[in-house]
């Protein structure tokens, strides 16, 4: 183990160096890492961009001597010890806040706030486009090009490990990470109205209808992490870690023997574990889970039609995948069939108005033709991906990211029933967010997690594995 004693939650920036703006190519770095007392970074596939924080202690005068003005360009290198993790990265400080002068009057601490530098670029511009009949993936890689940065075809991945339909780039300004995007099949045309191009890129995925994978939900997102970018739908997500069997497999373990003979022991528990939302009728009435009206109003025609989408409906037609890339079933619901029966019914259906689009051009997908299904079957898989939420914290692994699968074994909690795993809280989750926050070189990795149901529970399989590391089934 590189650097003594086996620490799992150890985390250190071996690089912080800062560059003034402008100076990109011949100025002289500063490297602040041994001025920083901690630092943070979230990631969420909700967010376009990576957010760090970095608090500096500083008593040689620098952000008023060199002087730090927000516009700085940062490299960050970061080394975790748990996987050996080490994570490069170009960002660019956008912030700094909360200055507090020391007591003896010996320096200040403050914070510096940073984004990913490609996002941040892309930030600084206006996208006021047009595109016709073209493929929403087609869409985000031209406005990729045009706003972020410039792409070349990945030749250094293996096709065969990716799910079908999917193309990699590389990031011409950001060495080493890429571009993912999953491919779709109709082509669409729209128009993006002034959006900054992240927003751009969400306008289009918000519209996006119809992969390899996502013919009922298509729910597609565009997010960063520290890999790169990704277009991709959250059954990419779960299809991509069913492919590779890529799942992160954790345990929780509130108390986690420190013995460094048992090193697996700490780096695959979850020292806290919080199912922050089990079931909630009043939400899912309101919100559409199970029952999703939408009114289509025909202004020229002076008609006014109903369509009705029922989630058990849709569910025995069509393939909604859940959070272990297979099929959802009624078996791993949060409700019976008869209580989803009588209780969400046309009646309390949450109710959507589309006003009809007469634009017509032929040979286009023209996303308003299927917003009556994109809009209700969306609503109702987005509402069951994330059904059950959980949040976790363990110590060290920076190498979790947004987007990823982690496989939690969950034990039952009514006493006697220890040895038995959780038949709804175990099984496979969908990492919504990251936080990695660092204090005195130790790292805590805050999670958020989310899976269809009580998905992926199914029977515990890795009581062997455990054994052969911990000497019993803790």
């Amino acid at each position: 183990m590189a650097d003594g004693t086996f620490n799992p939650s150890r985390c250190v920036i071996k690089k912080a160096e800062l560059i003034p703006y402008g100076q990109e190519n011949n100025g002289t770095p500063k490297d602040i890492k041994d001025m920083i007392g901690q630092f943070s970074i979230q990631q969420s596939i909700t967010s376009v961009s990576l957010v760090g924080t970095l608090t500096v202690l500083d008593n040689i005068g620098l952000l008023q001597n060199w002087p730090l003005r927000a516009e700085e360009e940062l490299k960050l290198e970061i080394f975790c010890f748990d996987l050996q993790t080490t994570i490069k990265l170009n960002c660019q400080i956008i912030k700094i806040q909360s200055i507090d002068i020391k007591e003896d009057i010996q320096g200040m601490v403050y914070d510096l706030q940073w984004i990913g530098k490609t996002s941040y670029e892309a930030g600084k511009r206006s996208v006021i486009k047009a595109f016709i009949d073209k493929p929403a993936s087609s869409i985000v890689v031209d406005l990729f090009k045009q706003y972020f940065s410039q792409l070349t075809k990945a030749t250094d991945v293996n096709e065969n490990n990716l799910p079908e339909g999917t193309k990699v780039y590389n990031i011409a300004n950001d060495p080493g990470r890429k571009l993912y995007v999953e491919e779709t099949k109709k082509n669409m045309s729209v128009t993006i109205p002034d959006y900054m191009p992240s927003q751009a890129i969400g306008f289009v995925a918000n519209r996006a209808f119809s992969s390899k994978r996502s013919q009922t939900a298509s729910l597609f997102r565009f997010f960063e992490n520290f890999d790169g970018f990704y277009f991709v739908s959250d059954e990419w997500l779960y299809e991509y870690a069913k492919k590779l069997n890529i799942a992160k497999k954790m345990e929780y373990r509130p108390f986690v023997n420190l013995d460094g003979a048992n090193p697996l022991e700490q780096i695959n528990g979850l020292t806290t574990f919080s199912n922050n939302r089990r079931s909630d009728v009043g939400e899912e009435l309101m919100g559409g889970s199970y029952y999703n009206t939408v009114v289509e109003i025909d202004i020229l025609r002076r008609t006014c039609i109903r369509h009705d989408y029922s989630y058990l409906k849709q569910l025995k037609k069509e393939e909604f995948n859940d959070v272990t890339g297979n099929k959802a079933t009624l078996d791993t619901d949060t409700h019976s069939e008869k209580f989803i029966e009588e209780t969400f019914t046309p009646e309390n259906a949450r109710q959507f108005y589309l006003i009809r689009d007469y634009s017509d051009k032929v040979g286009a997908y023209r996303p308003d033709a299927q917003i009556r299904e994109l809009t209700a079957r969306r609503n109702m898989f987005a509402r069951h991906a994330a059904s059950t939420q959980c949040s976790a914290t363990t110590a060290g692994r920076l190498d979790i990211q947004a987007g990823q699968i982690i496989d939690i074994l969950m034990r039952e909690a009514t006493p006697g029933t220890q040895e038995k795993q959780h038949s709804q809280l175990s099984g496979e989750y969908l990492v919504h967010g990251v936080n990695h926050l660092v204090e005195d070189g130790q790292l805590v990795t805050a999670l958020n997690l989310s899976k269809y149901g009580f998905a992926g529970a199914g029977a515990d399989k890795r009581r062997v594995q455990a054994k052969k590391f911990t000497g019993k089934f803790i």
